[in-house]
């Protein structure tokens, strides 16, 4: 009878236990899962835009190496702009009555705006990291705040 009643009480606090493990583990895999996601997504974003300005440093390099007669592959800020000319020269030549062909060029000017704003923006990002002397502006933050936010 002694030993029901130690094999009862033993099975209980292993119940509780286990219980209690598992809440636990639930609770770190909640906080830890997001963040890993975050941490990864993040890396990945960021991996892509160091290679392109390692990329674009390298070439830099090479031309100041052998000279101007070599080319790279850059974004073209002159394609987008050329394009926004020439739309904005048919809108010239439509005008707003042909109401159809007016809200199709301008559709096409704001694509292409928001296009050359992008690639403005990439290169305002390169020139930044590419000059000397110039440290990214480091702070501290609350990940969990970060994360709540």
């Amino acid at each position: 009878m002694a030993k029901t009643f130690f094999q009862k009480r033993f099975t209980t606090y292993f119940l509780k236990a286990a219980c209690v493990s598992l809440a636990i583990s639930l609770v770190v895999l909640a906080v830890a899962l997001p963040v890993i996601c975050f941490v990864v997504s993040f890396s990945a974003r960021i991996n892509c835009r160091v290679r392109y300005v390692e990329y674009l440093s390298q070439e830099i390099q090479k031309i100041r190496e052998g000279g101007f007669g070599r080319t790279m592959e850059l974004h073209d800020l002159r394609s987008p702009l050329t394009s926004i000319i020439g739309y904005v020269e048919l809108l010239k030549e439509t005008g707003p009555e042909d109401r159809q062909r007016f809200e199709e060029y301008m559709e096409v000017v704001e694509r292409r705006l928001t296009g050359l704003n992008g690639l403005i923006n990439e290169l305002f990002e390169y020139t930044k990291l590419n000059s000397s002397g110039r440290f990214p502006d480091m702070e501290k933050r609350d990940v969990l705040e970060l994360l709540r936010h």
